[in-house]
Formats: C-alpha cells, sequence, structure tokens
C-alpha cells in the first residue's frame, strides 16, 4: 500500500502537467480497443471455514486477525477489451497478490479436522486471484455518454498453505513436537447481470461506473457476490492516457462437497491506478 501510495499521486502529478492543449483530442464514451496495465492498493479480508468430515463444524477463521497476513497489499492488476459496431463490448479485468504470514496463535484453530493449538508457531502464505470477463450491450450511445447492460461472469481463486508447531509436555519430563500441515484450494464462478455507464466530461476526461452482481442458491457451490468500480480516465495523447479507478470485490460462498462443507468470504477493495492504450 505504500507503493501505491508513493506512485498514484506522482504518476497523475506527471499526467496533469502534460501540455493539455497541444494534445486536446475528441474522447468518446466507448474505446474500439484498449489495455490497461497497472497496481493495485488492495484493502483485503479473508476468511474461511471448514468443516470435517464427521460434520463437526471447524474454526471461522480469519486470515488477517487470526493468522497475521497482512490487510494491505499492492498487486499487478490489468483491464482490456473491444467494441463492436459502437454498441457490444467485452472486456477482461483482473488482479492477484500474494501474501506471507508468520506469528504465534492466540487461539486454537479447527481447519478440516486438523487442529492449530494455542502458542504454536505459525507460517503461512496465499495467492488470491480475481479475474472478471463481461460482455455488455450499450443500448444508449451518442458523442458524450453511454449506458448499457450485460452479463459476466468473476473467478476466484485461493490456493494458500498453512503450517503449525506446537510443543507440549509429554508427561515425562520431555517435550513433544506437534505439526500440522494444511493447503487449501479453491476456485469458483461467479455468473454476474451487469449494467455500465460512461460519461465524457470533455476532450481529454471521462467517467465510467460499473456494476455487477449475482446470488446463487443450491448446488455445491452457493452464495453471493457484488463486483463494482467507479472510474476517472485522462488522455492528454490520442492514443496513451491514465485512469484512476476505485474498485470493490465481494464474494460469499458455500460450498457442500462429498469430502468437506465449508464457506468462504472474501473483500478487498481500494485504489488502481492503470496506464492504458487505446485506439
Amino acid at each position: 500500500m505504500r507503493i501505491a501510495a508513493r506512485v498514484l499521486p506522482a504518476a497523475l502529478a506527471v499526467a496533469l502537467m502534460a501540455p493539455v492543449a497541444a494534445f486536446a483530442q475528441d474522447l468518446a464514451p466507448l474505446d474500439r480497443y484498449w489495455l490497461g496495465l497497472g497496481g493495485y492498493g488492495s484493502d483485503n479480508d479473508l476468511d474461511i471455514r471448514i468443516d470435517g468430515e464427521d460434520g463437526v463444524a471447524g474454526s471461522n477463521v480469519d486470515f488477517q486477525r487470526d493468522l497475521g497476513f497482512d490487510e494491505r497489499e499492492t498487486a499487478f492488476t490489468y483491464d482490456l477489451g473491444f467494441t463492436l459496431a459502437d454498441k457490444h463490448q467485452f472486456a477482461v479485468t483482473g488482479h492477484r497478490y500474494s501474501s506471507e504470514a508468520g506469528r504465534t496463535l492466540s487461539r486454537e484453530l479447527d481447519i478440516d479436522d486438523e487442529i492449530y493449538a494455542v502458542d504454536a508457531a505459525f507460517a503461512g502464505k496465499m495467492d488470491i486471484d480475481v479475474t472478471s470477463a463481461s460482455y455488455t450491450w450499450f443500448f444508449h450511445r451518442n458523442e458524450r455518454n453511454a449506458f448499457g447492460v450485460g452479463l459476466g461472469g468473476v473467478h476466484y481463486a485461493l490456493d494458500a498453505e498453512l503450517a503449525a508447531s506446537a510443543v507440549a509436555d509429554d508427561g515425562e519430563g520431555g517435550e513433544v513436537v506437534t505439526t500440522v500441515d494444511k493447503r487449501i484450494d479453491e476456485s469458483a464462478w461467479a455468473p454476474m447481470i451487469r449494467a455500465q455507464y460512461s460519461q465524457v466530461i470533455n476532450d481529454q476526461w471521462r467517467f465510467n461506473v460499473e456494476l455487477a452482481g449475482v446470488r446463487k442458491s443450491g448446488g455445491s457451490v452457493s452464495g453471493d457476490a457484488v463486483d463494482a468500480s467507479a472510474s476517472i480516465d485522462y488522455f492528454p495523447w490520442k492514443h496513451f492516457g491514465f485512469s484512476l479507478k476505485y474498485n470493490y470485490n465481494d464474494v460469499s460462498l458455500k460450498y457442500k462437497k462429498t469430502s468437506y462443507r465449508g464457506k468462504l468470504d472474501l473483500v478487498n477493495q481500494g485504489p488502481q491506478l492503470l496506464a492504458v492504450v487505446k485506439f
């Protein structure tokens, strides 16, 4: 997050000092093709519960408060897509971040029948990928703004390794070391209904809002998800500019599989700054 706090203001300052009058261009509400790459200063909150095979509910585990993973991370993010016939837009966005943690556990945790004892030395790492793919039909479009609705999906993937070791008295004056190790590998697609609005402010500035959501019941995976963003685009040059976006993702899933049951709640939000090439 400290990196994002330095990069975002600096990049914006450079953009705002560009020779605006010399490079003024007509800006449309929708781009024919675009590719954006940048950084995401995300604020993360991940909670899981994995029940054991005997049906006993596992512990509700907060990865940040219980396990010591960082709440804030700087992640790589991307945004790309194209528009056909000025009305049909296809887009893919996503980000990925990795984190490691190490701490002494302050309470006992039951994760899929594995007991992580209080005062155990914990070490873990995780990778989270969030990818969104969408199609939007802009039934309203003119030179200044565009509004559309469509369908899409968000893919969430979690890969985590959780290990802990505890030292206990063996009752005979010695010590016994107990080690537990668990790998969590979960992923799911959440289909969504979405809406998008784009408004040209002037020849170089544009405002965008996107909102998508779904609620699914039944099946092996159920739950709800929300994917939303608001962004300001600035193009001092015809084919190159910057996009400052605030992103919000919230997913709550319940798993009912043959080997176990559980739940996953993931929230990440924060500012993104992307360098964008468009045509």
